[in-house]
């Protein structure tokens, strides 16, 4: 199991990859339940399933539920349901009415025990009938005359969900569990988080304060998957009690893939939000090139982007403006970028959120020589294609230095005023990181590599790659996305994988569209987060793409798909849109023109890579999660290799 600790919002977008990869949501809350269960089986039973106690103070003992209307509640239906099974009685006190409860999953589980013998059922509306149950029930709950009979009180109010603070009805659930306390027979659990705990810690505000009392204070809480960051905040500890930590079948590939639950955390538009709030992107490329450029910037505006302005040489122009009214075209000075841009550039970049430099600007050593100058202009940067030159990895090393640089420096050993250059914006903020992001495929990975002098760069085993992706980005203290049949991301501290995409993205142009979407979430995401689910967005619109266009597939069809893949990701329907996608692939591939087969496997673009040979469109992905589990063997242990699934058919690691 893993330990380190999760947000809320990471534990909430592997449930939903979860799903994305084949569990059912039904499966996941019985999981949990069953945790829950054991958790409480184990407490009145501390001798284990062998030592069962059966005295007569033991048949007295309860469980009673508070149960919220949300999944929550759902685990406290499951744990019922179990301990029903060992003979433990337990009640179920629903805060509100079964007709509203939220989710077909929590629905199903209640329904389960109504006709069960050893759960009793209640309905409670209001705080009066709650505070009536209780006194009707104080022989059972509470009460000195309980002897030695036991009380296990479990708060399934709230979940992680739950933002605001207590009020009404469950405020008066929490009171009431407080109120118990004080019998020395009663045991409180909470199930995943006390309810009423911050469960963003970071996310403060006026409209979301809680008063201490309105905190369930729990003897234990049992979490699920991983531990929680919320659950190790200061001062969690008084609510907490002992943690428990336990696993529910999450599978593999929900945690070290990018899916449409990483979507979900992306940046919402506030409602009272104005034009540019949510994002503005300069787009730096077009010269030798003029289509790669607009590209970008029709994919950064599907991405979300409020504005997003193209600046290209002088050739480029009209062809840019003609693409779509949409974009914003800013003409530069000559054929090609160069340093007399520099001026009008720094103005750009100063009222741009982020920029994509490199899209179609051509390797013209004067063109690099003036992208090395722009990158330390820019907060937040994605290059790509012509960017990614040895000269531009040369000035990313300098600005990595140049933020670790110490603050008072010997005025003896500076250049007078005078002989300075101009200072770069990282400079001029005080040493202010300049974020990056890379998005080299295979080819100009190698390029990387030969620049920082890897010992092995030009044959090194495919089994060393996601330790060769990490290295560099320590190196270069970037963000790096490498494009590929299987996408690696990493920031150097961990590294995702993306299994979207097929072959036929091989065609010219999909890495601008990559770049432009990356560009489009980098405005108000993460740079980790941005290029991961970039890669999982525009792998996605190329899948959908290819049931229309099979391998006459172009950049333009991928960039129209965009939209409807966020779409998806924010329904519950991605999973069943997803299967039968891999149905339909099939037919498509059947289809297509053969001539096309022979596609690059190594890159969206195919630029400077090797040509793969014929590929299967429909590549059984639990082999490929295999392959994965392959090249991250911890060290130290032998990495357990799941059995392939046994319906290949149902190709749940699709690519």
């Amino acid at each position: 199991m893993k330990t380190e600790a999760i947000s809320a919002s990471e534990m909430k977008a592997i449930d939903k990859n979860a799903v994305y990869f084949g569990m059912s949501p039904l499966q996941l809350m019985e999981n949990a339940g069953a945790c829950v269960s054991d958790v409480i089986f184990n407490y009145l039973n501390p001798g284990g399933r062998s030592q069962i106690l059966k005295t007569a103070d033991s048949a007295n003992d309860w469980v009673i539920f508070f149960a919220g209307l949300g999944n929550n509640g759902g685990d406290t239906f499951v744990a019922a349901r179990h301990l029903s099974g060992q003979d433990i009685r337990s009640m179920i006190i629903l805060l509100g009415e079964k007709a509203h409860i939220k989710t077909e999953e929590s629905q199903k589980n209640y329904a389960l025990l109504e006709h069960d013998k050893n759960v009793s059922l209640f309905e409670i509306r209001s705080e009066s009938e709650l505070e009536n149950f209780f006194l009707e029930n104080e022989k059972i709950i509470g009460s000195d005359s309980c002897g030695n009979s036991r009380i296990v009180l479990v708060d399934g109010i709230f979940g992680t969900g739950f933002l605001g603070p207590a009020k009404g009805l469950e405020k008066k659930a929490i009171d009431l569990i407080h109120s118990q306390k004080k019998n020395k027979n009663v045991f409180v659990l909470s199930v995943d988080i006390p309810s009423g705990l911050e469960p963003e810690p970071k996310i403060k505000s006026a409209r979301h304060s809680r008063s201490k009392d309105s905190i369930v204070v729990a003897d234990a809480t049992v979490t699920f998957h991983q531990m929680k960051t919320f659950l190790q905040a200061k001062d969690a500890a008084v609510y907490t009690g002992k943690i428990f930590v336990k696993p529910i079948g999450i599978p593999f590939a929900a945690d070290v893939c990018f899916g449409p639950g990483n979507l979900e955390n992306l940046y919402v538009r506030d409602k009272k939000s104005h034009k540019g709030d949510s994002g503005k992107v300069l787009i730096i490329g077009g010269g030798p090139y003029t289509g790669a450029p607009a590209l970008a910037g029709m994919a950064a505006l599907k991405a979300g982007a409020d504005i997003v302005t193209v600046a290209v040489p002088k050739p480029a122009f009209e062809a840019v403006a003609a693409f779509s009214p949409n974009l914003i075209v800013k003409k530069l000075s000559a054929d090609i970028l160069c340093d007399a841009d520099l001026p009008v550039l720094s103005v750009l970049i100063a009222a741009h959120d982020a920029v994509v430099i490199g899209p179609g600007l051509g390797a013209d050593p004067k063109t690099i020589s003036t992208v090395s100058k722009i990158i330390p202009l820019c907060k937040k940067v994605i290059a790509d294609a012509d960017a990614l030159q040895p000269e531009i990895f040369e000035i990313i090393q300098k600005l990595k230095l140049q933020t670790k640089l110490p603050k008072n420096k010997d005025p003896a050993k500076e250049e007078s005023e005078e002989s300075k250059p101009e200072k770069t914006r990282t400079e001029k903020a005080g040493m202010e990181k300049t974020e990056i992001i890379l998005t080299p495929h295979r080819g100009e990975f190698l390029r990387i590599l030969k620049y920082l002098k890897f010992p092995k760069a030009e044959k090194f085993e495919e089994s060393d790659l996601e330790e060769l992706v990490l290295d560099v980005c320590r190196r270069l203290d970037v963000t790096l996305l490498l494009k590929g049949p299987t996408d690696l991301i990493s920031d150097g501290k961990r590294i995702r994988r993306n299994l979207t995409g097929n072959p036929a993205m091989s065609v010219g142009g999909t890495g601008d569209v990559l770049s432009g979407i990356a560009g489009g979430l980098f405005t108000k995401n993460s740079a980790f987060e941005s290029a991961g689910c970039a890669a999982f967005v525009c792998g996605c619109a190329g899948d959908q793409a290819f049931l229309k266009a099979g391998n006459s597939l172009l950049a333009t069809d991928v960039i129209l798909e965009i939209p409807d893949v966020f779409i998806q990701a924010s329904g519950s329907d991605f999973q069943q849109k997803k299967n039968e996608s891999g149905k339909n692939k099939r037919t498509s591939k059947q289809n297509t023109d053969s001539s096309k087969q022979n596609t690059d496997s190594d890159s969206k673009d195919g630029t400077e890579n090797e040509i793969s040979e014929e590929s299967e469109m429909d590549e059984d992905r639990q082999e490929k999660l295999m392959e994965i589990m392959k090249r991250i063997k911890p060290k130290s242990q032998k990495s357990k290799i799941p059995p392939k699934h046994p319906n290949p058919e149902k190709n749940l690691f699709m690519k």
